[in-house]
């Protein structure tokens, strides 16, 4: 599942027909969307990326989590639930 979770209208009924949740939390910054060379799946929000929307791990579990995200205002799932998918490659930044 995509970390913008707003984007997905039925996510509260999808979430409840299944047991986990597989988040992916990967690709927020690359030579698509930044010019600076930023992690990949950033833990936590990196204070230089200010080209894209901030997105870190953190982030999207949090969005997942605390409530922001649900249709009727409640969390998505809980963190038993959720799985984080993170990507460990890298991207040639050509300037």
């Amino acid at each position: 599942m995509p970390c913008a979770s707003h984007t997905l209208p039925s996510i509260g009924e999808i979430v409840d027909a299944v047991d986990e949740v597989n988040l992916m939390t990967f690709d927020f910054n690359s030579p698509l969307n930044s010019e600076l060379v930023l992690p990949n799946s950033p833990l936590y929000t990196v204070p230089e990326d200010i080209d894209s929307d901030g997105g870190s791990v953190d982030s999207c579990i949090g969005d997942w989590t605390s409530g922001t995200s649900g249709t009727d205002g409640g969390a998505i799932a809980s963190r038993d639930r959720i799985n984080v998918g993170m990507s460990f490659d890298g991207w040639v930044y050509r300037g």
